[in-house]
């Protein structure tokens, strides 16, 4: 959290991470923003969203080579942002199909 990563030719940048309470069912959100090294960084980014550990295909990175999904809110170093822990249980996630 905080940071940007670069994985191949991807850069991702999670901004926002949302914990579900120990005492909830599992369930990480968090909020990232996922770049192309290749392209010009004034350019769209490839996504821009929330993902959830709970149903990765819900909302997902559409690309030919990579696929991400979000596992776990992790920071690096102590003195960063820690991620909020949900008193509330996240909304159920409705599906279109």
């Amino acid at each position: 959290m905080g940071s940007s990563i670069t994985w191949g030719k991807l850069e991702i940048s999670p901004t926002r991470c949302l914990k579900a309470a120990p005492e909830q069912l599992p369930e990480n959100a968090t909020f990232l923003e996922v770049r192309e090294t290749t392209r010009p960084p004034q350019s769209d980014p490839l996504f821009r969203g929330w993902m959830f550990s709970s149903s990765p295909s819900l909302s997902s990175l559409e690309h030919p080579i990579y696929d991400i999904i979000v596992l776990d809110c992790y920071s690096a170093s102590k003195a960063e942002a820690q991620p909020e822990v949900l008193v509330e249980p996240l909304p159920p996630v409705e599906s279109n199909q």
